[in-house]
């Protein structure tokens, strides 16, 4: 499989489930629907998540927006998104090698550090509860 196909344009939380949305500063160009995580070394800004650390793949959520840098963004903490692409019903989506994008579990290669995004639950919907491992592939 490959990373979801994003539209950032059709990147929204579905209301009818609890969700938890929280907000940073953006500390790169983040486009409607990456995954992102807090960068400490620069002030904890915000900044598409990718698998090349433990740091740089501890993601905290999806932004629902998209921003420049310095800019505020809203991002979903947990809670039920359509992540503006097809979803694998079942399939567990984790940070990808793509900064920002979500990757089935399958494509986390040796190496790469692997944290859990959720799981999807329709064609269109994943429920996201991010779980960083702090570990890297074997």
């Amino acid at each position: 499989m490959a990373d979801i196909t994003q539209t950032p344009a059709n990147v929204v939380i579905n209301p009818a489930y609890p969700h938890v949305k929280r907000e940073g500063i953006a500390g790169a160009t983040i486009v409607q629907g990456d995954v992102l995580y807090q960068d400490g070394a620069d002030g904890l800004s915000l900044k598409p998540a990718i698998t090349t650390s433990a740091a740089t793949a501890r993601a905290v959520g999806i932004a629902l927006v998209g921003a420049s840098d310095g800019q505020v963004c809203v991002y979903l903490e947990s809670g039920h998104i359509n992540p503006g692409g097809t979803v694998a019903i079942g399939e567990v989506y984790c940070v990808s090698s793509n900064a920002g994008k979500f990757a089935p579990v399958g494509d986390v290669m040796a190496g790469e550090f692997v944290t859990v995004l959720g799981v999807g639950i329709t064609t269109s919907d994943i429920v996201i509860a991010i779980t960083p491992s702090g570990i890297a592939h074997a």
